[in-house]
């Protein structure tokens, strides 16, 4: 098998593991708020299963309040482990499938702590901290939650139609919780991918090897960047997108439209120079 057919595969076999590692942080992040919404529903029947009274009311808001916070602050820290977990996996990936095609001990650095946590972040290609705005959809979500039960109950609503106004916006906050970590976790591979492809380029050059990277859109990929699929450049060039904006790779342009819900994944190849 041709040293690039035998480096697709190998990167196919990456991506393929590191979508299922994410997918397991995804479904994490889901339980979270579905035990959420179960005590908040709890709570909320506690309540209209007792005497009302204003006292009694304004301490369940303050605990399906706090209900909704926990599960958000957790949902935080599930993301944040799920970043670091899939960016040194793929870091360690691409030098270990370059080792294991040219079949040479090769010697790369490693992904250390420093550039981990700056990874981690996100402080390379937004102005936004991802975990900062995390926060204040946490915040919006409680407040809203808050005015949703307070309103509702004084308003002589029955318990359904409270618990059903309390399911849609833990619905929103779940799934503001899940974009978040769908494009942070994709932009962790790619820019471990992107760390790890330039240290393994120069190891490989020293060996007699060129190297390129390619765009690849994966099984579905937004509409915009159908023209950037199987796109190859150089490892330390940059690809120019359709939008105009420059990146080294997806999900690391840093403008919205095209990191968000992004699914595109770069690859690497490799040929021996001695032999062109």
């Amino acid at each position: 098998m041709a040293l690039k057919d035998s480096l697709k595969k190998l990167t196919k076999l990456t991506e393929k593991k590191s979508a299922s590692k994410i997918a397991g942080y995804e479904k994490e992040l889901i339980r979270q708020y579905q035990i959420a919404l179960k005590e908040m529903k709890a709570e909320l029947a506690k309540y209209y299963e007792s005497n009302f009274s204003t006292q009694r009311l304004q301490g369940v808001i303050n605990k399906i309040e706090n209900i909704l916070k926990d599960a958000g602050t957790k949902g935080l820290k599930t993301t944040k482990k799920g970043i670091k977990d899939t960016a040194e996996f793929n870091f360690n990936a691409v030098q270990n499938n370059l080792r294991t095609v040219i079949g040479t001990e090769l010697s790369f650095a490693v992904l250390d702590d420093k550039a981990l946590n700056s990874l981690v972040a996100n402080n390379k290609f937004s102005k936004i901290n991802w975990q900062s705005k995390g926060l204040s959809n946490i915040k919006q979500d409680a407040a809203f939650i808050k005015s949703k039960v307070y309103q509702g109950v004084i308003q002589g609503k029955n318990y359904e139609v409270v618990a059903k106004q309390i399911s849609n916006q833990v619905n929103i906050a779940a799934s503001d919780a899940l974009r978040i970590m769908k494009t942070e976790t994709h932009r962790a591979v790619n820019e471990a991918r992107v760390l790890s492809m330039n240290e393994s380029a120069s190891a490989a050059e020293r060996l007699g090897f060129k190297s390129v990277k390619i765009w690849n859109g994966g099984e579905s990929f937004p509409r915009n960047h159908d023209s950037m699929n199987g796109t190859a450049i150089p490892i330390k060039e940059q690809f120019t997108l359709p939008s105009g904006f420059q990146t080294e790779g997806p999900g690391l342009s840093g403008n919205p439209g095209d990191d968000i819900n992004c699914g595109c994944y770069l690859e690497f190849d490799i040929e021996e120079i001695w032999n062109t």
